[in-house]
């Protein structure tokens, strides 16, 4: 095999493999972002629900 070929050969697969890797990075990052995000919705759902439960207490105690 000639060296020009043989080094067209090699650097196809450096992008192959860095093209994955990349690849893989971008779904771990976009599973820790969907991870948060459902984190951070609950947690603000939550409090929402909490304090519109407190408010209706507090009004029921009034009447």
């Amino acid at each position: 095999m000639s060296p020009v070929l043989s080094e067209i050969l090699r650097s196809g697969f450096m992008i192959n493999s860095f093209l994955r890797r990349s690849t893989h990075l971008v779904q771990s990052l976009s599973v820790v972002f969907l991870y948060w995000f459902y984190v951070f919705s609950k947690l603000t759902w939550d409090n929402i629900k909490y304090h519109e439960n407190k408010r209706k207490q507090k009004s029921s105690l009034i009447h």
